[in-house]
This record gives C-alpha cells, structure tokens and sequence, in this order.
C-alpha cells in the first residue's frame, strides 16, 4: 500500500511539473515574434518614411491600446482583429498590394505576425517596426523615442512624459468595527500637463 502511494504521489508530482513546464514554453512562444523575413524599420524610420509620404504606417493595435497611448503621428489606425483588415488595408492602398506598408503594434509580436500573414496573402512590400510603441529588444519604441503621437485625427499631441507626482486620495478601510478605520495615503504617477484634481 505504502508503496503504491508513493508512485501515486511521484505521478502527481511528475504532472503538475510537466503543467508549469509546459505553461512557461506556451507564455514564451506567444511572447517571442515569429521571424519575420521581409524589412524591418525602427520607430523613427517609420515615423519619418509616414510623414514624407513614402510609407503607410499602419497601427494595428486595439482602439484600447490607442486611446491608452495615443497614435503615432502619421500612423493609420486599423485594427488587426477585423474580420475585413485586409480588404480595408487594400482600400488605403488603393488596391496596390505593392505599395510599401509597415506595420506597429505595442511591442513588435503581433506585427511581425501580421507581416508574415500580409506577405502571404500577396502583399509584397511590408516593413515590420519591431520596437512597436512600447519598446522592445529591437529597441525604445515609439513612446520613448519622444515621437509625437495623436489622440484624433486632427490633433498631433507632444509626447508624453512621466513624472513623479504624489496624487493624494483619501481612502477609508474598515473592518467590521469602526475602532479599526485608517487612512491611507496613495502615491502615483500622473502625466506632465495634466490636471492633478
């Protein structure tokens, strides 16, 4: 008995760790970008290829992701989880699959795939911007490069920079008995230019 036991609790054993090995390989695969033959751009590149006309940037990110950070000054938002994205990227290209496309996500993963189904499905001159807007290790990305970036089509906003501000909040926690009430003081960060209420 004592000896079936043992295995039972070494089989036991033996599963959990191939499950929090195996969560690790899917959490890496999903964080790695695929290799992305074609070409690739770094942030400002892209930023200055956008503006002079000679690229469509693309943002390929959430419309969340967007109002979070802003859109790159002369990138077209257009979300990659549309049912219609290629269509619709055809329409801005006005049907030349040839004309130069790069594609920005967040951090690079998802435009380098992107670009891998892009060139596939028979578009021929897509540009990967690795670095995407929050940086990566292809490199700062977008935000910290001081780019400029929009949060609609007509304004273009400075960049956004942190400091370190305490933002003050009053927050009273309570047990079941009043005796226990506390304040608590909680600390922040708040963007320059902002309003600190």
């Amino acid at each position: 008995m004592a000896d079936k036991l043992k295995r039972t609790r070494r089989w036991v054993l033996l599963g959990a760790g191939a499950a929090v090995v195996g969560g690790f390989a899917v959490r890496e695969y999903r964080l790695i970008p695929p290799v992305y033959a074609g070409g690739q751009l770094n942030a400002e590149e892209a930023h200055r290829q956008a503006l002079s006309g000679d690229i469509l940037l693309v943002d390929i990110r959430t419309p969340r992701e967007w109002q979070a950070t802003g859109i790159g000054e002369g990138a077209q938002p257009l979300d990659m989880r549309r049912d219609d994205f290629e269509q619709v990227l055809a329409q801005l290209l006005d049907g030349d699959k040839n004309a130069p496309v790069a594609l920005i996500c967040a951090r690079g993963v998802r435009s380098a795939r992107l670009s891998n189904r892009l060139t596939e499905a028979g578009f021929t001159n897509i540009f990967d911007v690795p670095e995407g807007m929050l940086g990566s290790a292809a490199g700062p990305g977008w935000v910290r490069s001081d780019l400029p970036v929009r949060r609609s089509e007509d304004t273009v906003m400075a960049p956004a920079r942190i400091t370190n501000v305490s933002l003050v909040a009053d927050v009273e926690m309570r047990c079941r008995c009043p005796r226990h009430a506390r304040r608590v003081r909680l600390h922040g960060i708040i963007p320059e230019g902002r309003p600190s209420n």
